[in-house]
């Protein structure tokens, strides 16, 4: 457990931190020396896995960062829970769980996810019948070692504690064993359906009646929503998994690709964006009809990212919105995006997404909290001009009433935050400064966002 300096940046490269220290633990001893020696391993103290998280989150300037990935390790699988070390990726619990016939209930498609990051953090997918969309409501106990150096375990007796550890973002300690519920394997069918924008106002509240999980691609510049529709499916499996790797591959790899290439190429703005445009719908729309149905596990659409992420890179900011008003919602995103272009001549040279979230209080800044929500998500290869429309993307968000996750939204402010979480805010630094009285855990990120 050798300390080091280094310079530390995040998968797609865009946050930097220049900690004191790094170090690697490998046994639960180790993360106790740590936060008990200040004097070697200096505040602010923050915990990372993948390193994948969209915002600073995870910075420790002039502090000590602890990489949990030593750690990761399956260590008990039965037929209702997981148990792991934090640093074991999701690719590793998915896949031996599906090898055991069993699942997580909620399966985020990224894949180099650790297991500490899900557990204390908002990590989504499109929520399945009956199911949570976010991975860390799954979390039913967690061995943390606190800011003070001692260590403590959490479960689902002490309820409120629980809540606050989901959406603690480490700010309360280091998780270093993780407990999650699992549920017996089951397939997936696949199906696709366009609407214009008018069409889809007026189906969207039958949409949402339907026992299915929804993931929205939005096409701002055409007056298009694609709708993917996830529907549980018992029957023997007859899956064209060729086809699926295939559009996977494409979705993941070629478009940003792509993306990237001609933004860098061709500086017409006119020109670029018709390319990318067309290259994109070209593939999405053929894709989505050689995918219907398609039945596919869940471990299919959990995906490895590449080590450095080079022209597969691809980053994107997120708010979530109250499902009732989401066709109007839309409405406006693609007014916006067109406002904004014919202003700064840029557009998101990816995908724009939305998934549906199920209501979830087992987080205390749980964005879906008080209803059913579906988040908006516009991505980008991070060309020049995309930081800029994030912020104004923020903005328009915030005057909505949108929620931001603090891992996934880029470029927040304190007062967008204030604005969207109030009380909870409160009460979550509140909760938070019992149990790390010296601010030990506490990065220049959060203190900002948090009013400290």
């Amino acid at each position: 457990m050798a300390p080091k300096v280094a310079v530390v940046r995040n998968w797609e490269g865009t946050v930097v931190t220049r900690p004191r220290v790094i170090v690697r633990p490998k046994r639960v001893e180790d993360i106790l020396t740590i936060l008990e020696n200040t004097r070697a391993f200096p505040s602010p103290v923050r915990a990372i896995g993948a390193n994948y998280s969209q915002t600073r989150c995870g910075v420790a300037d002039g502090g000590t960062i602890i990489d949990m990935t030593a750690m990761n390790h399956v260590l008990e699988i039965n037929d209702r829970w997981v148990r792991v070390q934090s640093g074991t990726s999701l690719f590793d619990v998915a896949t031996q769980l599906e090898q055991r016939g069993l699942q997580l209930p909620v399966n985020p498609d990224l894949g180099n996810l650790t297991m500490g990051a899900a557990a204390v953090a908002c990590t989504k997918d499109s929520s399945m019948p009956g199911a949570p969309g976010q991975l860390s409501s799954c979390l039913k106990e967690v061995t943390l070692v606190l800011p003070s150096g001692k260590p403590m375990t959490i479960n689902e007796s002490q309820p409120d504690l629980l809540k606050l550890v989901r959406s603690s973002y480490g700010l309360i300690g280091v998780a270093q064993e993780l407990t999650f519920k699992v549920m017996p394997l089951r397939a997936v069918r696949l199906n696709y359906e366009t609407y214009t924008l008018a069409d889809f106002a007026q189906q969207f509240a039958g949409l949402c009646e339907q026992p299915v999980g929804l993931k929205f691609y939005l096409l701002p510049f055409r007056d298009r929503i694609t709708v993917e529709f996830r529907s549980y499916d018992d029957e023997p499996l007859t899956s064209r998994s060729g086809i699926w790797s295939f559009r996977k591959s494409v979705l993941n790899n070629v478009l940003p690709a792509f993306g990237s290439t001609v933004s860098n190429v061709v500086s017409m703005p006119s020109f670029r964006y018709f390319l990318i445009e067309h290259f994109n719908t070209v593939m999405r729309s053929t894709l989505d009809r050689a995918s219907r149905d398609v039945t596919v596990y869940p471990i299919e659409w959990v995906r490895r990212l590449p080590k450095d992420a080079g022209r597969t890179r691809f980053t994107y900011s997120t708010w979530a919105f109250p499902q009732p008003g989401y066709p109007e919602l839309i409405s406006d995103y693609f007014a916006f995006c067109r406002d904004y272009y014919q202003r700064q001549r840029y557009r998101a040279n990816l995908l724009h997404l939305g998934h549906r979230l199920h209501q979830d209080q087992s987080s205390l800044l749980s964005p879906s909290l008080t209803g059913p929500v579906i988040t908006l998500d516009p991505s980008s290869t991070g060309d020049e001009g995309w930081e800029d429309f994030v912020i104004e993307f923020n903005e328009f968000c915030s005057q909505r009433g949108g929620m931001p996750l603090f891992n996934q939204t880029r470029s927040l402010t304190p007062e967008q935050v204030s604005h969207a979480f109030g009380a909870r805010l409160k009460l979550f630094n509140g909760l938070r400064k019992r149990l790390d009285p010296d601010d030990r855990m506490l990065n220049v990120y959060f203190a900002q966002l948090l009013g400290q």
